[in-house]
């Protein structure tokens, strides 16, 4: 089974509009920091490429 079983692919416009009111947060985890935020977060189609 893989990790993936059970999980549908977001409709574009949902992942938009849940992103819109996302605030970035800082976790510190064994004395390093990490920042999420929603740079890494943009919806693309199947057929773009990662930046």
């Amino acid at each position: 089974m893989s990790a993936t079983h059970g999980i549908k692919k977001a409709k574009p416009h949902e992942v938009v509009n849940e992103l819109k009111t996302f605030q970035s947060r800082k976790y510190i985890f064994g004395g390093q920091s990490f920042l999420i935020d929603k740079r890494g977060m943009k919806h693309r189609r199947a057929n773009d490429k990662a930046t």
